[in-house]
């Protein structure tokens, strides 16, 4: 509850100050350290495993580096490019019949060829793919990685666990991409 109040207090003060902030809920969901403030003053929510291990110096920075471009090139590929987004070349904006020019047809096929490669790499459904879907993808905690995975009981041994599997999974993924 204390914890609560002091993430409401800081929120409430970061919006009298004219600063943008997450929303209460969002910065309890993400707990304690869960977000940091950057130099130019805004929040960025961390509640993603590779950040957080990232952040506390857990991982490598070819670690790291792997699986920040598997993310991105997941979101780049799970992108629909026949679905109406803002264009940005018209006076005021409005919805257009095309991506933006970042994400052309052509970028969206080439982020899909590059997963299939890397998933290719990876045993189909190994523990590997698991993790790193699981922490990568869908973002979950390290302890839910943990505890869906390692069947760990108790929320300390399901974070070790997820941890340790999420890390060995993130140098499998190095590896396999020579980063």
């Amino acid at each position: 509850m204390k914890a609560t109040a002091s993430i409401e207090h800081q929120v409430s003060e970061r919006e009298r100050g004219g600063r943008g902030t997450a929303t209460v809920e969002r910065l309890t969901q993400a707990g304690e350290g869960g977000y940091e403030v950057d130099p130019t003053g805004r929040q960025r929510i961390v509640a993603a495993p590779l950040d957080r291990l990232w952040k506390v110096g857990h991982i490598t920075q070819r670690e790291f580096d792997a699986g920040d471009k598997y993310r991105g090139l997941h979101h780049v590929a799970d992108l629909d490019p026949a679905a109406p987004s803002v264009d940005w070349g018209r006076v005021g904006g409005s919805f257009g019949p095309r991506p933006p020019s970042m994400f052309t047809a052509q970028h969206i096929a080439s982020a899909r060829e590059q997963v299939r490669s890397i998933d290719k790499a990876i045993p189909d459904r190994s523990v590997v793919s698991v993790l790193l879907y699981l922490g990568l993808i869908k973002e979950r905690a390290l302890h839910e990685i943990g505890a869906s995975i390692f069947g760990a009981d108790n929320e300390r041994d399901a974070r070790n666990l997820g941890r340790a599997g999420f890390r060995t999974a993130l140098a499998s993924l190095a590896d396999i991409m020579r980063a």
